[in-house]
C-alpha cells in the first residue's frame, strides 16, 4: 500500500506540475565524491536519461571522470549496531561499508555498479571545493553548458542526453515519448529515441517500449472506492443530521411521557449514523 501510495504522490504531482524541465534542461553538478543514494542517484538519473552529468574538480589532466564512487547502501557501525558493530565502536572508531549493491539492471551484466565506470556528459573548469562564495561561478559554468545543449550542440561520446520534443512520434508505441539522439558531428539529429511514457504507462528499458503500470491502475481503483467511501460518509452525516432535527422536535411536540422512548430511540439511531460516518470519513481518507 506505501509503495502504491508513493506512485499516486509522484503522478499527481507530475499531471499537476506546469513548467516541467527537459533532460537537456537539467543539470547535476558532481565532483565523483558520493556514495550510497546520491550516488545512485545520480547514476540511476543517467541511465535514464534524466539530466545533464556535469563534473567539477579532480584531477585536469584524467579525462576519465566517473560520476559516483559507490551506487550501494551503506550502513554506520553507530546506526543500531549489532555486537560486532558494538565492538568497533568501543575502541573509538565509527566505520561507513556498503552491505547491498546494485546493479545496472537494463544490460546483461553480472557485476555491481560499484565496479562500473559512468563518464559525465560534460566537464567545467572549476576544481576548488563547491562553496556558496562561488555559487555565481556554478551559475556561469551552467549557462554555458544550456547554451550549447539548447543551440544545436550536443556530446557525441555520449548518447544518454536527448533534445526532447514533441515532434517526436512512435507509431509502434504510441505512448512513448522521447527526443532526438546526440549525432556523431555533435548536433542533435533528427532521430526520435524513445526514453519514458504517458502518465498510466512506464518504460520498459529491456524491451524499450511502455508497458501498462499496475500501480496506476490500482490507483484508478483507489479513486473509484475513494467515491464510494465520501458518498457513504456523506449519506451517513446528512441521516445523522436528519435524526438529530427529528430528536429536537419530538422532544419539544410530544408529550412528556413519550419524550424519553423516542427521543432515547433518536439518539441511539443519531450515534450509530455518526459512527458510521466516521467509519468511511476514514476508508477514504485511507486510500
Amino acid at each position: 500500500m506505501i509503495i502504491h501510495q508513493l506512485k499516486n504522490k509522484f503522478y499527481n504531482l507530475r499531471n499537476n506540475s506546469k513548467n516541467i524541465r527537459k533532460p537537456h534542461e537539467i543539470i547535476i553538478f558532481t565532483d565523483g565524491y558520493s556514495f550510497s543514494a546520491t550516488s545512485f542517484l545520480i547514476k540511476q538519473t543517467q541511465f535514464r536519461k534524466g539530466a545533464i552529468i556535469v563534473g567539477y574538480g579532480g584531477n585536469p589532466e584524467n579525462n576519465i571522470f566517473d560520476s559516483g564512487q559507490s551506487p550501494s547502501a551503506v550502513k554506520i557501525t553507530n546506526d543500531d549496531p549489532d555486537s560486532i558493530e558494538q565492538k568497533i565502536e568501543n575502541c573509538g572508531y565509527t566505520l561507513y561499508y556498503t552491505y547491498s549493491e546494485s546493479f545496472k539492471y537494463h544490460e546483461n551484466i553480472s557485476y555491481p555498479m560499484e565496479y562500473e565506470t559512468t563518464n559525465i556528459d560534460e566537464r567545467v573548469k572549476l576544481y576548488n571545493k563547491f562553496a556558496n562564495a562561488r555559487y555565481q561561478d556554478f551559475i556561469g559554468a551552467a549557462k554555458t553548458i544550456f547554451n550549447k545543449y539548447n543551440n544545436s550542440n550536443c556530446n557525441p561520446k555520449n548518447k544518454n542526453i536527448l533534445f526532447e520534443t514533441d515532434e517526436c512520434k512512435f507509431p509502434d508505441d504510441p505512448h512513448a515519448l522521447g527526443g532526438y539522439e546526440c549525432g556523431k558531428d555533435g548536433t542533435w539529429t533528427k532521430k526520435c529515441v524513445p526514453y519514458y511514457c504517458e502518465i498510466g504507462y512506464y518504460f520498459d528499458i529491456l524491451e524499450k517500449k511502455c508497458v501498462n503500470d499496475p500501480c496506476y491502475r490500482i490507483q484508478e481503483n483507489n479513486e473509484g472506492i475513494k467515491k464510494i467511501y465520501l458518498g457513504l460518509w456523506i449519506a451517513f452525516i446528512s441521516a445523522a443530521i436528519i435524526c438529530g432535527i427529528l430528536m429536537v422536535i419530538f422532544k419539544l411536540k410530544t408529550k412528556i411521557e413519550e419524550k424519553c422512548s423516542k427521543v432515547l430511540i433518536f439518539f441511539i439511531i443519531l450515534l450509530a449514523m455518526l459512527l458510521l460516518g466516521i467509519i468511511f470519513l476514514a476508508g477514504y481518507f485511507e486510500y
